[in-house]
């Protein structure tokens, strides 16, 4: 793309370096092996990644962003849901998860109990139910639950965050890994837990201590 001398094999010790080898071998590998296939597909939707640059913790620029000033979450998340949308699928905004659908057995799951924004309970069915709530790095009395030595630790996660998928599946025969850590952005105004871009060092800005 830039005549850069990247690779597969350069961008997993990265991510391992950078993980301090606690990473999951598997699932990196899947993340490496498929990155540049998925750029590919939001590309082909219309969302602009044009632009590549070199962030924190890469040999070799491989970060893709928009070409202009767009915010790239906004950017990708607005364009899926558009791609949503355009295809006819059902999409419910402002609708909170507050418990799974249970058989008979009270194991098998088949749909989800929403309330949505007006204060409506709905059962809504489903043949697979797939949970993907956003983790819990926005919420400080779930991640201290986890690792007391985050007590009073600003995160600079969306406040959205706040671990749903735990009571979710309390009563689900179901193992959850690494909850001890949060990531967190590494350019923050620490008493307030304000977001400076990671743009601002990709374009030169300095860290002073």
């Amino acid at each position: 793309l830039k005549n850069i001398s990247d690779s597969k094999d350069i961008y997993l010790e990265d991510a391992l370096i950078a993980g301090h080898d606690k990473n999951n071998r598997r699932l990196l590998e899947t993340l490496v092996d498929n990155s540049a296939e998925n750029i590919t597909w939001l590309s082909d939707m219309g969302i602009d990644l044009t632009d590549l640059v070199l962030l924190a913790g890469h040999s070799y620029p491989r970060t893709h962003r928009p070409s202009g000033d767009e915010r790239v979450g906004f950017l990708i998340a607005n364009g899926l849901k558009n791609q949503v949308l355009s295809r006819g699928i059902d999409l419910w905004l402002e609708t909170k998860a507050v418990d799974l659908l249970y058989d008979e057995s009270g194991k098998n799951v088949f749909g989800a109990t929403v309330e949505t924004a007006e204060g409506k309970i709905i059962n809504i069915k489903a043949k697979k139910t797939i949970i993907a709530t956003g983790g819990f790095g926005g919420s400080q009395q779930v991640f201290v639950s986890y690792n007391e030595s985050l007590i009073g630790y600003e995160t600079t996660n969306q406040p959205g965050a706040t671990g749903d998928f735990i009571y979710l599946t309390q009563n689900l025969d179901v193992e959850y890994i690494n909850m001890s850590y949060i990531q967190i952005h590494p350019t923050v105004e620490p008493d307030y837990g304000v977001h400076i871009s990671e743009a601002v060092r990709e374009n030169g800005g300095i860290l002073i201590d």
